[in-house]
């Protein structure tokens, strides 16, 4: 028993003593993840409304990330699944966020809850890690 101890008491000791990588940020800020939703607007009887799109960041977005986020409108085009080249409106959404499952699972759960509200094929996700402040 006192072997066992003293074995678990060197090794933690020894553990200490292993040095850490250097943070990949300067003094002063933190590492997060950043994702960048790209959500299409074209329907096949229409496009998705600015006020329906105000209603999804106040039910989906506002409640899964409150400590904040950053959306705004933009044009741009894709290929869909059959191949065709599609000319749209986008919602484009930036969550600023720590690097857990919760918060990424957060972000994917927004993709799906979209492509199905509005019934879209799909939603562009975008992730990067970057240095921030406060």
């Amino acid at each position: 028993m006192k072997l066992g101890f003293a074995a678990l008491c060197l090794a933690g000791a020894l553990a200490a003593c292993v040095p850490h990588p250097p943070s990949p940020c300067p003094a002063g800020e933190r590492s997060m993840q950043v994702d960048t939703l790209y959500f299409g607007t074209r329907q096949p009887e229409g496009v998705v409304a600015a006020a329906a799109w105000r209603g999804f960041v106040d039910a989906e977005v506002t409640p899964r990330f409150p400590g904040g986020f950053t959306w705004w409108l933009g044009e741009g085009q894709w290929r869909t699944v059959r191949g065709d080249i599609q000319r749209e409106s986008t919602y484009i959404l930036r969550v600023v966020h720590g690097d857990t499952l919760a918060e990424s699972g957060a972000v994917a759960a927004l993709a799906e809850r979209y492509k199905v509200e509005f019934r879209q094929e799909a939603v562009l996700r975008v992730r990067s890690i970057a240095c921030v402040a406060f």
